[in-house]
C-alpha cells in the first residue's frame, strides 16, 4: 500500500468515524440553508464547466467513488476527479446540466453525511437525454467554517 493510499483510508476513516460519533445531529429534508448554499453551488459550478469553483467544493484529502451497475470502482483523488470532469466537459459536442432534485441529511457543527438525488440533462429537444442519480457525500468544516466533501460516492438509477 502506498503512503498516499494509506493517508487517504485514514482521512476516509476518521471522517466516517467523525460523521458517526458526533453529538446531536439534526436530520434534515432540503431544509438547511448552509446546506442548500453548498450544495446549489456544487451542482451549479459543474454544471457551469466552472471546474476551479467546482475543486473548491472538495477537500485537499478528498476521496471519490463511482459505483456503475453496483460495481464499486477504485476511489480516486480530487484532483483525478475534478480533471476527469473537466475531461469529459470538453469533449462533449452537448450541453450537460445538473440539477439536485432533493436532499436528506445528518449533519452537527463539525460534519454532515447528504445523500442528494439529481437530474442530469444532455442536450436539447428530441436529442435530449435525461438520467438521474444519487451523491452520497461526507462533509467536514475547513479552517474557515465553510463545507467541503472528503468523500462523495455516485451512482445512477
Amino acid at each position: 500500500m502506498t503512503t498516499e493510499r494509506a493517508r487517504h483510508i485514514t482521512t476516509v476513516g476518521a471522517a466516517l468515524i467523525a460523521a458517526a460519533s458526533c453529538g446531536s445531529p439534526s436530520a434534515r429534508n432540503g431544509n438547511d440553508p448552509e446546506l442548500d448554499a453548498f450544495l446549489a453551488s456544487y451542482f451549479s459550478t459543474w454544471s457551469a464547466g466552472d471546474m476551479k469553483a467546482y475543486r473548491a467544493h472538495f477537500h485537499e484529502r478528498a476521496v471519490v467513488t463511482v459505483m456503475r451497475d453496483g460495481v464499486v470502482a477504485p476511489w480516486t483523488s480530487r484532483d483525478r476527479f475534478v480533471d476527469q470532469q473537466r475531461l469529459i466537459r470538453e469533449r462533449s459536442t452537448m450541453r450537460s446540466v445538473e440539477r439536485m432534485t432533493s436532499y436528506v441529511a445528518d449533519r452537527d457543527e463539525k460534519s454532515a453525511t447528504v445523500v442528494a438525488q439529481w437530474k442530469l440533462t444532455r442536450g436539447a429537444g428530441v436529442d435530449r437525454e435525461v438520467s438521474r442519480g444519487v451523491d452520497r457525500f461526507t462533509l467536514v468544516r475547513n479552517d474557515a467554517g465553510e463545507w467541503r466533501i472528503v468523500v462523495l460516492l455516485f451512482y445512477t438509477n
